[in-house]
Protein backbone atom coordinates (compact mmCIF):
# COMPACT_ATOMS: atom_id res chain seq x y z
CA UNK A 1 0.00 0.00 0.00
CA UNK A 2 1.38 3.39 -1.00
CA UNK A 3 2.21 5.95 1.69
CA UNK A 4 -0.42 8.74 1.74
CA UNK A 5 1.34 12.05 1.06
CA UNK A 6 -0.25 15.45 0.61
CA UNK A 7 0.10 17.48 -2.58
CA UNK A 8 1.60 21.02 -2.55
CA UNK A 9 -1.80 22.77 -2.28
CA UNK A 10 -2.77 20.61 0.68
CA UNK A 11 0.60 21.22 2.36
CA UNK A 12 0.34 24.98 1.81
CA UNK A 13 -3.16 25.14 3.22
CA UNK A 14 -2.18 23.06 6.25
CA UNK A 15 0.77 25.34 7.08
CA UNK A 16 -1.40 28.46 6.65
CA UNK A 17 -4.08 27.11 8.92
CA UNK A 18 -1.56 26.02 11.54
CA UNK A 19 0.16 29.42 11.58
CA UNK A 20 -3.10 31.35 11.72
CA UNK A 21 -4.38 29.13 14.53
CA UNK A 22 -1.19 29.38 16.59
CA UNK A 23 -0.59 33.14 16.11
CA UNK A 24 -3.99 34.76 15.63
CA UNK A 25 -5.98 32.76 18.15
CA UNK A 26 -6.55 34.87 21.29
CA UNK A 27 -4.72 37.86 19.84
CA UNK A 28 -6.51 41.07 20.89
CA UNK A 29 -4.20 43.37 18.96
CA UNK A 30 -5.46 42.92 15.42
CA UNK A 31 -2.35 44.62 14.04
CA UNK A 32 -0.36 41.58 15.11
CA UNK A 33 -2.57 39.11 13.25
CA UNK A 34 -1.02 37.42 10.24
CA UNK A 35 -2.50 36.67 6.78
CA UNK A 36 -0.30 34.29 4.74
CA UNK A 37 -2.52 34.81 1.70
CA UNK A 38 -1.34 38.40 1.08
CA UNK A 39 0.90 38.50 -2.00
CA UNK A 40 4.51 39.57 -1.51
CA UNK A 41 4.13 39.41 2.25
CA UNK A 42 6.85 37.97 4.47
CA UNK A 43 4.46 35.39 5.88
CA UNK A 44 3.32 34.18 2.42
CA UNK A 45 6.94 33.78 1.36
CA UNK A 46 7.65 31.87 4.55
CA UNK A 47 4.67 29.53 3.99
CA UNK A 48 5.52 28.97 0.32
CA UNK A 49 9.14 28.18 1.19
CA UNK A 50 8.06 25.62 3.77
CA UNK A 51 5.63 24.14 1.24
CA UNK A 52 8.36 23.73 -1.34
CA UNK A 53 10.62 22.05 1.21
CA UNK A 54 7.98 19.60 2.37
CA UNK A 55 6.95 18.84 -1.22
CA UNK A 56 10.57 18.16 -2.19
CA UNK A 57 10.85 15.81 0.77
CA UNK A 58 7.64 14.04 -0.31
CA UNK A 59 9.03 13.59 -3.82
CA UNK A 60 12.08 11.86 -2.35
CA UNK A 61 9.80 9.66 -0.26
CA UNK A 62 7.90 8.72 -3.43
CA UNK A 63 11.17 7.85 -5.20
CA UNK A 64 12.38 5.82 -2.23
CA UNK A 65 9.04 4.03 -2.01
CA UNK A 66 9.49 2.81 -5.61
CA UNK A 67 12.94 1.43 -4.84
CA UNK A 68 11.59 -0.69 -1.96
CA UNK A 69 10.08 -3.24 -4.36
CA UNK A 70 11.68 -5.05 -7.34
CA UNK A 71 8.54 -4.47 -9.44
CA UNK A 72 9.00 -0.69 -9.32
CA UNK A 73 12.70 -0.18 -8.55
CA UNK A 74 14.63 1.68 -11.25
CA UNK A 75 17.84 0.99 -13.14
CA UNK A 76 19.43 4.12 -11.63
CA UNK A 77 18.09 3.23 -8.17
CA UNK A 78 17.99 -0.11 -6.38
CA UNK A 79 16.93 -2.64 -9.05
CA UNK A 80 20.48 -3.89 -9.66
CA UNK A 81 20.98 -4.11 -5.89
CA UNK A 82 17.80 -6.18 -5.58
CA UNK A 83 19.28 -8.57 -8.14
CA UNK A 84 22.57 -8.89 -6.26
CA UNK A 85 20.64 -9.56 -3.04
CA UNK A 86 19.10 -12.66 -4.66
CA UNK A 87 22.22 -13.72 -6.55
CA UNK A 88 21.04 -12.31 -9.90
CA UNK A 89 23.41 -10.16 -11.92
CA UNK A 90 22.52 -8.27 -15.07
CA UNK A 91 23.74 -10.22 -18.10
CA UNK A 92 26.42 -8.26 -19.84
CA UNK A 93 26.88 -7.84 -23.57
CA UNK A 94 29.07 -10.41 -25.30
CA UNK A 95 31.01 -10.93 -28.52
CA UNK A 96 30.10 -13.46 -31.20
CA UNK A 97 32.52 -16.32 -31.83
CA UNK A 98 32.80 -18.98 -34.52
CA UNK A 99 34.80 -20.27 -37.45
CA UNK A 100 35.30 -18.78 -40.91
CA UNK A 101 36.64 -20.34 -44.09
CA UNK A 102 39.42 -18.64 -46.06
CA UNK A 103 40.29 -19.44 -49.67
CA UNK A 104 43.28 -18.44 -51.77
CA UNK A 105 46.62 -19.75 -53.00
CA UNK A 106 48.48 -22.39 -51.02
CA UNK A 107 51.04 -20.74 -48.75
CA UNK A 108 49.00 -17.64 -47.96
CA UNK A 109 49.18 -16.84 -44.24
CA UNK A 110 46.32 -15.27 -42.29
CA UNK A 111 47.91 -13.65 -39.23
CA UNK A 112 46.41 -13.59 -35.77
CA UNK A 113 44.67 -10.23 -35.33
CA UNK A 114 43.65 -9.84 -38.98
CA UNK A 115 40.34 -7.98 -39.25
CA UNK A 116 37.29 -9.00 -41.24
CA UNK A 117 34.25 -6.81 -41.83
CA UNK A 118 30.64 -7.69 -42.50
CA UNK A 119 28.28 -5.71 -44.74
CA UNK A 120 26.63 -4.19 -41.62
CA UNK A 121 29.98 -2.71 -40.54
CA UNK A 122 30.70 -5.12 -37.67
CA UNK A 123 34.28 -6.34 -37.57
CA UNK A 124 35.78 -9.65 -36.44
CA UNK A 125 39.30 -10.45 -35.32
CA UNK A 126 41.16 -13.63 -36.28
CA UNK A 127 42.22 -15.48 -33.13
CA UNK A 128 44.55 -18.11 -34.54
CA UNK A 129 47.04 -17.82 -37.38
CA UNK A 130 46.15 -20.08 -40.31
CA UNK A 131 47.87 -21.03 -43.56
CA UNK A 132 46.13 -21.70 -46.87
CA UNK A 133 46.85 -25.27 -47.97
CA UNK A 134 45.23 -28.12 -49.81
CA UNK A 135 43.15 -30.17 -47.38
CA UNK A 136 41.93 -33.72 -47.88
CA UNK A 137 38.75 -34.96 -46.17
CA UNK A 138 37.78 -38.63 -46.00
CA UNK A 139 34.28 -39.40 -47.24
CA UNK A 140 32.06 -42.05 -45.64
CA UNK A 141 29.30 -42.09 -48.29
CA UNK A 142 27.91 -40.42 -51.40
CA UNK A 143 24.34 -40.90 -52.54
CA UNK A 144 22.28 -39.23 -55.24
CA UNK A 145 18.82 -37.64 -55.46
CA UNK A 146 18.15 -36.52 -59.02
CA UNK A 147 21.15 -34.46 -60.07
CA UNK A 148 22.19 -33.70 -56.49
CA UNK A 149 24.96 -35.72 -54.84
CA UNK A 150 24.73 -35.96 -51.05
CA UNK A 151 28.19 -36.41 -49.55
CA UNK A 152 28.84 -37.40 -45.91
CA UNK A 153 32.28 -36.97 -44.36
CA UNK A 154 33.91 -39.07 -41.63
CA UNK A 155 34.70 -36.01 -39.47
CA UNK A 156 33.27 -32.48 -39.35
CA UNK A 157 34.25 -30.88 -42.65
CA UNK A 158 34.29 -27.19 -41.50
CA UNK A 159 33.17 -26.04 -44.94
CA UNK A 160 30.57 -23.48 -45.98
CA UNK A 161 27.87 -23.10 -48.59
CA UNK A 162 28.86 -21.38 -51.85
CA UNK A 163 32.50 -22.44 -51.36
CA UNK A 164 34.24 -24.00 -54.36
CA UNK A 165 36.11 -27.22 -53.57
CA UNK A 166 38.99 -28.59 -55.66
CA UNK A 167 37.57 -32.04 -56.25
CA UNK A 168 35.72 -35.17 -55.22
CA UNK A 169 37.69 -38.22 -56.35
CA UNK A 170 37.88 -41.98 -55.86
CA UNK A 171 34.32 -43.01 -56.67
CA UNK A 172 33.99 -46.07 -58.88
CA UNK A 173 31.05 -44.32 -60.55
CA UNK A 174 32.88 -41.54 -62.40
CA UNK A 175 29.80 -39.28 -62.42
CA UNK A 176 30.47 -38.49 -58.76
CA UNK A 177 34.08 -37.44 -59.42
CA UNK A 178 34.10 -33.68 -60.04
CA UNK A 179 36.51 -30.74 -60.02
CA UNK A 180 36.09 -27.07 -59.11
CA UNK A 181 32.48 -27.45 -57.99
CA UNK A 182 30.46 -25.23 -55.66
CA UNK A 183 28.95 -26.93 -52.62
CA UNK A 184 25.94 -26.42 -50.36
CA UNK A 185 26.51 -27.37 -46.72
CA UNK A 186 23.55 -29.13 -45.04
CA UNK A 187 25.20 -30.43 -41.87
CA UNK A 188 28.42 -30.61 -39.89
CA UNK A 189 29.31 -33.77 -41.82
CA UNK A 190 27.09 -33.40 -44.88
CA UNK A 191 27.12 -31.32 -48.05
CA UNK A 192 25.68 -31.50 -51.54
CA UNK A 193 26.89 -30.74 -55.05
CA UNK A 194 25.51 -31.15 -58.55
CA UNK A 195 26.42 -34.07 -60.84
CA UNK A 196 25.68 -34.87 -64.47
CA UNK A 197 24.27 -38.12 -65.71
CA UNK A 198 22.75 -40.76 -63.43
CA UNK A 199 25.56 -42.54 -61.56
CA UNK A 200 24.46 -45.51 -59.47
CA UNK A 201 23.56 -44.68 -55.87
CA UNK A 202 25.23 -45.15 -53.45
CA UNK A 203 28.75 -44.55 -54.71
CA UNK A 204 31.46 -47.11 -54.05
CA UNK A 205 35.22 -46.79 -53.75
CA UNK A 206 37.65 -44.92 -51.49
CA UNK A 207 36.35 -41.40 -51.89
CA UNK A 208 38.02 -38.18 -50.78
CA UNK A 209 37.21 -34.48 -51.00
CA UNK A 210 39.94 -31.88 -51.45
CA UNK A 211 39.86 -28.12 -51.15
CA UNK A 212 42.37 -25.31 -50.88
CA UNK A 213 41.70 -23.09 -47.90
CA UNK A 214 42.04 -22.59 -44.16
CA UNK A 215 39.69 -22.42 -41.20
CA UNK A 216 40.26 -20.04 -38.32
CA UNK A 217 38.29 -18.90 -35.31
CA UNK A 218 37.18 -15.28 -35.00
CA UNK A 219 35.69 -13.03 -32.34
CA UNK A 220 33.63 -9.93 -33.01
CA UNK A 221 35.06 -6.60 -31.89
CA UNK A 222 31.51 -5.44 -31.13
CA UNK A 223 29.63 -6.78 -28.11
CA UNK A 224 26.07 -7.20 -29.37
CA UNK A 225 23.51 -9.66 -30.70
CA UNK A 226 23.97 -8.03 -34.14
CA UNK A 227 27.42 -9.61 -34.30
CA UNK A 228 25.86 -13.09 -34.68
CA UNK A 229 25.74 -14.44 -38.24
CA UNK A 230 24.20 -17.39 -40.05
CA UNK A 231 26.14 -20.00 -42.00
CA UNK A 232 27.38 -18.84 -45.39
CA UNK A 233 27.56 -15.12 -44.56
CA UNK A 234 30.32 -13.31 -46.42
CA UNK A 235 32.94 -11.23 -44.60
CA UNK A 236 35.68 -9.17 -46.24
CA UNK A 237 39.31 -8.63 -45.25
CA UNK A 238 39.80 -5.07 -44.01
CA UNK A 239 43.38 -5.10 -45.30
CA UNK A 240 44.48 -7.33 -48.23
CA UNK A 241 46.71 -10.31 -47.48
CA UNK A 242 48.99 -11.82 -50.12
CA UNK A 243 47.65 -15.09 -51.59
CA UNK A 244 44.46 -14.87 -49.53
CA UNK A 245 41.12 -14.09 -51.18
CA UNK A 246 39.37 -10.97 -49.86
CA UNK A 247 36.00 -12.74 -49.32
CA UNK A 248 35.68 -15.07 -46.31
CA UNK A 249 32.65 -17.27 -45.49
CA UNK A 250 31.20 -18.33 -42.13
CA UNK A 251 31.08 -22.11 -41.63
CA UNK A 252 28.00 -24.24 -40.92
CA UNK A 253 27.53 -23.30 -37.26
CA UNK A 254 27.77 -19.59 -38.07
CA UNK A 255 28.92 -16.97 -35.57
CA UNK A 256 27.09 -17.19 -32.28
CA UNK A 257 27.12 -16.05 -28.65
CA UNK A 258 26.82 -12.32 -29.34
CA UNK A 259 24.56 -10.64 -26.76
CA UNK A 260 23.20 -7.17 -26.08
CA UNK A 261 23.33 -6.03 -22.47
CA UNK A 262 20.25 -7.47 -20.79
CA UNK A 263 17.13 -5.34 -21.14
CA UNK A 264 16.25 -3.86 -17.77
CA UNK A 265 12.69 -5.24 -17.90
CA UNK A 266 13.99 -8.74 -18.61
CA UNK A 267 16.24 -8.41 -15.56
CA UNK A 268 13.26 -7.21 -13.51
CA UNK A 269 11.25 -10.24 -14.63
CA UNK A 270 14.04 -12.59 -13.53
CA UNK A 271 14.25 -10.92 -10.13
CA UNK A 272 10.50 -11.04 -9.55
CA UNK A 273 10.46 -14.69 -10.73
CA UNK A 274 13.15 -15.52 -8.18
CA UNK A 275 11.43 -13.69 -5.32
CA UNK A 276 8.17 -15.48 -6.16
CA UNK A 277 9.86 -18.92 -6.29
CA UNK A 278 12.29 -19.24 -3.40
CA UNK A 279 12.74 -22.98 -3.87
CA UNK A 280 15.36 -25.70 -3.77
CA UNK A 281 17.89 -24.89 -6.51
CA UNK A 282 17.78 -28.46 -7.88
CA UNK A 283 13.98 -28.35 -8.16
CA UNK A 284 12.51 -27.38 -11.55
CA UNK A 285 11.99 -23.70 -10.81
CA UNK A 286 15.34 -23.46 -9.07
CA UNK A 287 17.21 -25.09 -11.96
CA UNK A 288 15.51 -22.84 -14.50
CA UNK A 289 16.48 -19.77 -12.50
CA UNK A 290 20.06 -20.96 -11.96
CA UNK A 291 20.67 -21.68 -15.65
CA UNK A 292 19.15 -18.47 -17.03
CA UNK A 293 20.90 -16.37 -14.40
CA UNK A 294 24.36 -17.92 -14.65
CA UNK A 295 24.78 -18.95 -18.30
CA UNK A 296 24.89 -16.00 -20.68
CA UNK A 297 22.52 -16.29 -23.64
CA UNK A 298 20.19 -18.97 -22.23
CA UNK A 299 16.63 -17.67 -22.44
CA UNK A 300 14.34 -20.67 -21.91
CA UNK A 301 14.87 -23.92 -20.03
CA UNK A 302 12.74 -27.08 -20.25
CA UNK A 303 13.16 -29.69 -17.54
CA UNK A 304 11.88 -33.25 -17.60
CA UNK A 305 11.93 -35.82 -14.81
CA UNK A 306 10.37 -39.22 -14.21
CA UNK A 307 7.33 -37.63 -12.55
CA UNK A 308 6.15 -35.42 -15.42
CA UNK A 309 4.75 -37.17 -18.53
CA UNK A 310 6.56 -36.51 -21.80
CA UNK A 311 4.51 -38.84 -24.03
CA UNK A 312 1.01 -40.26 -24.36
CA UNK A 313 -0.60 -43.30 -25.99
CA UNK A 314 -4.10 -44.67 -26.48
CA UNK A 315 -5.17 -47.75 -24.54
CA UNK A 316 -7.16 -50.63 -26.00
CA UNK A 317 -8.18 -51.82 -22.53
CA UNK A 318 -7.73 -50.99 -18.86
CA UNK A 319 -8.73 -53.49 -16.17
CA UNK A 320 -8.16 -53.81 -12.44
CA UNK A 321 -8.55 -56.80 -10.12
CA UNK A 322 -9.97 -57.05 -6.61
CA UNK A 323 -6.54 -56.31 -5.12
CA UNK A 324 -6.32 -52.98 -6.97
CA UNK A 325 -3.72 -54.07 -9.53
CA UNK A 326 -4.46 -52.36 -12.84
CA UNK A 327 -3.31 -53.58 -16.24
CA UNK A 328 -3.21 -51.10 -19.13
CA UNK A 329 -2.98 -52.53 -22.64
CA UNK A 330 -1.64 -50.00 -25.21
CA UNK A 331 -3.40 -49.89 -28.59
CA UNK A 332 0.07 -49.81 -30.17
CA UNK A 333 3.32 -51.08 -28.71
CA UNK A 334 5.16 -48.64 -26.41
CA UNK A 335 8.84 -49.32 -27.01
CA UNK A 336 10.34 -46.51 -24.93
CA UNK A 337 8.61 -47.19 -21.60
CA UNK A 338 10.96 -47.23 -18.61
CA UNK A 339 10.15 -49.49 -15.67
CA UNK A 340 9.70 -47.54 -12.46
CA UNK A 341 8.69 -44.32 -14.20
CA UNK A 342 5.50 -42.54 -13.25
CA UNK A 343 2.32 -42.65 -15.31
CA UNK A 344 -1.03 -40.92 -15.36
CA UNK A 345 -4.29 -42.27 -16.80
CA UNK A 346 -7.07 -40.08 -18.20
CA UNK A 347 -10.30 -40.45 -20.13
CA UNK A 348 -11.80 -43.41 -18.27
CA UNK A 349 -15.49 -43.12 -17.44
CA UNK A 350 -14.71 -44.90 -14.16
CA UNK A 351 -13.12 -42.23 -11.96
CA UNK A 352 -11.15 -44.72 -9.86
CA UNK A 353 -9.14 -45.70 -12.95
CA UNK A 354 -8.01 -42.12 -13.69
CA UNK A 355 -4.78 -41.71 -11.72
CA UNK A 356 -1.90 -39.24 -11.44
CA UNK A 357 1.80 -40.04 -10.86
CA UNK A 358 1.68 -43.76 -10.24
CA UNK A 359 4.85 -45.86 -10.42
CA UNK A 360 4.48 -48.55 -13.10
CA UNK A 361 6.33 -51.35 -14.83
CA UNK A 362 5.97 -52.99 -18.22
CA UNK A 363 5.18 -56.69 -18.55
CA UNK A 364 6.85 -58.91 -21.14
CA UNK A 365 3.76 -58.76 -23.38
CA UNK A 366 3.90 -54.95 -23.43
CA UNK A 367 1.07 -54.30 -20.94
CA UNK A 368 1.74 -51.76 -18.19
CA UNK A 369 0.90 -52.57 -14.57
CA UNK A 370 0.34 -50.21 -11.64
CA UNK A 371 -1.55 -50.09 -8.35
CA UNK A 372 -4.78 -48.19 -7.73
CA UNK A 373 -5.74 -46.39 -4.53
CA UNK A 374 -8.85 -48.57 -4.26
CA UNK A 375 -9.22 -52.35 -4.38
CA UNK A 376 -11.90 -52.90 -6.97
CA UNK A 377 -12.31 -55.18 -9.97
CA UNK A 378 -13.19 -52.78 -12.79
CA UNK A 379 -13.06 -52.71 -16.58
CA UNK A 380 -12.48 -49.26 -18.01
CA UNK A 381 -14.62 -47.66 -20.68
CA UNK A 382 -14.21 -44.48 -22.69
CA UNK A 383 -11.36 -43.03 -24.73
CA UNK A 384 -8.58 -43.85 -22.31
CA UNK A 385 -5.01 -42.59 -22.60
CA UNK A 386 -1.82 -43.28 -20.70
CA UNK A 387 0.67 -40.48 -20.10
CA UNK A 388 4.23 -41.54 -19.29
CA UNK A 389 7.75 -40.21 -18.93
CA UNK A 390 10.76 -41.36 -20.93
CA UNK A 391 13.11 -40.14 -18.18
CA UNK A 392 14.51 -42.88 -15.90
CA UNK A 393 13.80 -42.59 -12.19
CA UNK A 394 16.25 -40.31 -10.40
CA UNK A 395 17.42 -38.63 -13.60
CA UNK A 396 16.70 -35.15 -14.83
CA UNK A 397 16.79 -34.14 -18.51
CA UNK A 398 17.41 -30.47 -19.26
CA UNK A 399 16.81 -28.83 -22.62
CA UNK A 400 17.42 -25.14 -23.30
CA UNK A 401 17.39 -22.62 -26.13
CA UNK A 402 19.10 -19.30 -26.87
CA UNK A 403 16.39 -17.13 -28.44
CA UNK A 404 18.67 -14.13 -29.00
CA UNK A 405 21.15 -16.12 -31.12
CA UNK A 406 20.66 -16.48 -34.87
CA UNK A 407 20.23 -20.21 -34.28
CA UNK A 408 18.29 -20.76 -31.06
CA UNK A 409 19.52 -24.38 -30.76
CA UNK A 410 22.67 -24.50 -28.59
CA UNK A 411 25.94 -25.93 -29.83
CA UNK A 412 27.63 -28.95 -28.27
CA UNK A 413 30.00 -26.71 -26.30
CA UNK A 414 27.12 -24.60 -24.98
CA UNK A 415 25.34 -27.77 -23.82
CA UNK A 416 28.50 -28.87 -22.03
CA UNK A 417 28.88 -25.44 -20.40
CA UNK A 418 25.42 -25.76 -18.85
CA UNK A 419 26.09 -29.25 -17.53
CA UNK A 420 29.47 -28.20 -16.13
CA UNK A 421 27.83 -25.33 -14.24
CA UNK A 422 25.18 -27.62 -12.73
CA UNK A 423 27.55 -30.36 -11.57
CA UNK A 424 30.27 -27.96 -10.35
CA UNK A 425 30.33 -28.52 -6.56
CA UNK A 426 31.32 -24.89 -5.98
CA UNK A 427 27.92 -23.79 -7.32
CA UNK A 428 26.09 -25.99 -4.77
CA UNK A 429 23.32 -26.91 -7.22
CA UNK A 430 23.46 -30.69 -7.61
CA UNK A 431 22.95 -32.74 -4.44
CA UNK A 432 26.10 -34.61 -3.44
CA UNK A 433 24.33 -37.99 -3.63
CA UNK A 434 23.22 -37.45 -7.26
CA UNK A 435 25.72 -38.92 -9.79
CA UNK A 436 26.86 -36.53 -12.52
CA UNK A 437 25.53 -38.89 -15.19
CA UNK A 438 22.02 -38.49 -13.74
CA UNK A 439 22.07 -34.87 -14.95
CA UNK A 440 21.38 -35.07 -18.69
CA UNK A 441 21.65 -31.83 -20.66
CA UNK A 442 20.57 -31.83 -24.30
CA UNK A 443 19.96 -29.47 -27.19
CA UNK A 444 16.41 -29.85 -28.50
CA UNK A 445 15.96 -30.86 -32.12
CA UNK A 446 14.55 -28.00 -34.17
CA UNK A 447 11.46 -28.72 -36.26
CA UNK A 448 11.21 -25.82 -38.74
CA UNK A 449 7.60 -24.95 -39.55
CA UNK A 450 7.02 -23.84 -43.15
CA UNK A 451 4.24 -21.27 -43.51
CA UNK A 452 2.64 -20.83 -46.93
CA UNK A 453 -0.28 -18.48 -47.51
CA UNK A 454 -2.66 -19.25 -50.38
CA UNK A 455 -4.50 -15.94 -49.80
CA UNK A 456 -4.07 -12.85 -47.61
CA UNK A 457 -6.20 -9.71 -47.37
CA UNK A 458 -4.83 -7.07 -47.11
CA UNK A 459 -1.72 -8.46 -48.79
CA UNK A 460 0.44 -5.43 -48.02
CA UNK A 461 4.04 -5.16 -46.92
CA UNK A 462 2.79 -3.70 -43.62
CA UNK A 463 0.53 -6.70 -42.93
CA UNK A 464 3.18 -9.21 -43.98
CA UNK A 465 5.67 -7.57 -41.62
CA UNK A 466 3.14 -7.63 -38.77
CA UNK A 467 2.40 -11.34 -39.31
CA UNK A 468 6.11 -12.17 -39.50
CA UNK A 469 6.68 -10.36 -36.21
CA UNK A 470 3.75 -12.18 -34.55
CA UNK A 471 4.97 -15.61 -35.66
CA UNK A 472 8.57 -14.81 -34.70
CA UNK A 473 7.45 -13.76 -31.22
CA UNK A 474 5.36 -16.94 -30.81
CA UNK A 475 8.14 -19.33 -31.83
CA UNK A 476 10.68 -17.52 -29.65
CA UNK A 477 8.51 -17.23 -26.55
CA UNK A 478 5.62 -19.69 -26.46
CA UNK A 479 6.88 -22.99 -27.86
CA UNK A 480 8.09 -25.80 -25.61
CA UNK A 481 10.04 -29.01 -26.02
CA UNK A 482 7.71 -31.86 -26.92
CA UNK A 483 4.63 -29.63 -27.31
CA UNK A 484 2.64 -29.98 -30.52
CA UNK A 485 0.71 -27.01 -31.94
CA UNK A 486 -2.88 -27.39 -33.06
CA UNK A 487 -4.00 -25.79 -36.30
CA UNK A 488 -6.48 -23.60 -34.39
CA UNK A 489 -3.73 -22.38 -32.07
CA UNK A 490 -1.49 -21.54 -35.01
CA UNK A 491 -4.27 -19.80 -36.97
CA UNK A 492 -5.19 -17.71 -33.93
CA UNK A 493 -1.69 -16.23 -33.81
CA UNK A 494 -2.27 -14.80 -37.29
CA UNK A 495 -5.91 -13.82 -36.63
CA UNK A 496 -4.76 -11.80 -33.58
CA UNK A 497 -2.28 -9.78 -35.69
CA UNK A 498 -2.95 -6.14 -36.53
CA UNK A 499 -0.92 -3.94 -38.87
CA UNK A 500 0.01 -0.31 -38.19
CA UNK A 501 -3.38 0.83 -39.54
CA UNK A 502 -5.31 -1.47 -37.20
CA UNK A 503 -6.28 -3.97 -39.91
CA UNK A 504 -6.67 -7.68 -39.08
CA UNK A 505 -5.94 -10.30 -41.73
CA UNK A 506 -8.32 -12.49 -43.71
CA UNK A 507 -6.26 -15.43 -44.91
CA UNK A 508 -5.99 -19.09 -45.83
CA UNK A 509 -2.97 -21.38 -45.46
CA UNK A 510 -1.59 -24.18 -47.56
CA UNK A 511 0.95 -24.97 -44.82
CA UNK A 512 0.85 -25.90 -42.03
CA UNK A 513 -2.20 -28.08 -42.43
CA UNK A 514 -3.77 -30.12 -39.66
CA UNK A 515 -1.49 -28.86 -36.91
CA UNK A 516 2.20 -29.29 -36.14
CA UNK A 517 3.28 -32.56 -34.56
CA UNK A 518 6.24 -32.27 -32.19
CA UNK A 519 7.83 -35.33 -30.59
CA UNK A 520 9.68 -35.64 -27.28
CA UNK A 521 13.00 -33.80 -27.48
CA UNK A 522 11.88 -31.59 -30.37
CA UNK A 523 10.85 -27.94 -30.46
CA UNK A 524 8.98 -26.08 -33.19
CA UNK A 525 10.90 -23.24 -34.84
CA UNK A 526 9.84 -20.77 -37.51
CA UNK A 527 10.86 -21.85 -41.00
CA UNK A 528 10.23 -20.10 -44.31
CA UNK A 529 7.17 -17.83 -44.70
CA UNK A 530 5.77 -17.51 -48.23
CA UNK A 531 3.15 -14.85 -48.88
CA UNK A 532 0.85 -14.91 -51.94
Amino acid sequence: MAIALKNPLEINQLIRNSLIQSINTGQTDLSKNIDPSIRNSYMKGFVDSLTAGFDDNNRNIRKTEKELFPATATEQGFLLDWGVLFGINRNSSAAAIGNVLFSGTAGGVIPEGALLQRANGIQYEVQTQATISQQTINVSSVTRSGTTAILTTVENHNLASNFTIDSVQGADQIGYNVSDVQITVTGLKELTYEVSGSPTSPATGTITLTYTGAVSDVVSTTLSADSNADEGVQLALVSPIANVDDIVITTFEGLFGGLDIEDIEVLRARITERTANLVNVFAKKGLEAFITENIDGVTRVFIQDSFAPTKSANLSSLDSDADGLAIASPASAINDFIDGSFISIGGANESDLNVVSKAAFQKINGDIAFSLDVESATSGTGSIQIFYSTVPAGRVVIYFVRDNDTNIIPSGQQVQDVKDAIIDPDNEVKPANTPDEYVIVKAPVAVPVTVTFSSLIPNTEDMQSAITNSLTAFFRNDTSVGDSITQAEFDNIIFATTDSSGNTPDFSLTLPSGGISIDDGEIATLGTITYP
